[in-house]
């Protein structure tokens, strides 16, 4: 019965896991530049572009790991979600993981740089920690040191069903047997290193259940299953380079030669003197004058040549 509670458990968590369909382009979560690149429909969790940085939000129902390249700096958490499984997940792995509602930022510089989004490993862990709950009170004295002996030692035994899940893909019947003693060499190790001695009989009897390695080893398999429903890279291009400077001007024209000035306008010719407004009377009597005079020269002239031929040659005359 306990058995077949633990696989409805787990089937029904496998139809929660959201398909990634929410995912993609999600706005709200910055102010939007994709002069570098836009953020693809179908990529898996919620991202947005800016100009300085790259903002991500997990909608998943599982943990993921994120990686970069390229110049993309160290991501800045503005969102973490609190829990002691969403604790434990950030742990398990030496990368950036964001547990389901995690925000983080990664700030990018002037080159290209990308994001890859993979599955958090060992994924088993989580199923491994969620088993060693009933011991927890057993694992330690007090409550914060058995929660780090839980999880390192739901860390070291995910490891190993994880390497034994590989192990038994295409062996024999012998050749899987070997492959269980290995793991089971493992998981008692571990158990042996952290495990008080009153409570390592009843752990490893639950740890070293061969059925239960199948069980761990299915839920970390639903676990990766989101990955496969969505992009992982989301890749960004450089800065673009400034445009061009824009062509000099066009030289300004060269100034026409100045032309001579124009000679100056001869002044316009004086005007006639208005004649003179003459009397008729006075005219007539001046004319008159001048005939009288005129006459007295003729007639004393005439005398003269006469007073001239009287004397004759010789005295005086011509």
């Amino acid at each position: 019965m306990r058995r077949a509670a633990v696989v409805v458990a787990l089937v029904a968590a496998a139809l929660a896991v959201p398909t990634g369909a929410s995912a993609g382009p999600a706005p709200e979560l910055c102010p939007v530049d994709e002069s570098r690149g836009t953020v693809p429909l179908d990529f898996l969790l919620e991202a947005c572009v800016d100009a300085g940085a790259i903002t991500v939000r997990n909608p998943l129902d599982v943990a993921v790991t994120v990686q970069t390249a390229g110049d993309i700096g160290a991501p800045e958490r503005t969102v973490t979600v609190e829990g002691a499984e969403a604790a434990f997940s950030r742990g398990l792995s030496g990368l950036v993981v964001l547990a389901p509602g995690d925000v983080a930022r990664w700030p990018r510089g002037a080159g290209s740089g990308e994001l890859l989004v993979g599955p958090l490993e060992p994924a088993a862990a989580l199923p491994v920690r969620t088993a060693l709950e009933p011991f927890l009170s057993r694992l330690a004295g007090q409550p914060a040191a058995a929660d780090e002996v839980r999880a390192r030692l739901a860390s070291e035994v995910g490891a190993a069903v994880a390497v034994r899940a590989g192990c038994v893909v295409g062996r024999s019947v012998v050749q899987r047997v070997g492959c269980d003693v290995r793991a089971a060499d493992s998981i008692g190790h571990a158990v042996g290193e952290d495990v008080p001695g009153e409570a390592v009989p009843a752990v490893l009897d639950v740890l070293l259940d061969p059925l239960r390695w199948d069980e761990w080893a299915a839920a970390a398999d639903r676990a990766r299953a989101p990955l496969a429903t969505g992009q992982l890279h989301l890749a960004q291009g450089p800065v673009p380079p400034p445009p061009p400077p824009p062509p000099p001007p066009p030289p300004a024209p060269a100034p026409a030669p100045a032309q001579p000035a124009p000679a100056p306008a001869p002044p316009p010719p004086a005007a006639p003197p208005a004649p003179q407004r003459i009397d008729p009377r006075a005219e007539f009597q001046r004319w008159m004058q001048e005939l009288a005079a005129q006459a007295e020269r003729d007639r004393q002239a005439a005398r003269d040549r006469r007073d001239d031929d009287r004397r004759g040659p010789g005295r005086g005359g011509r």
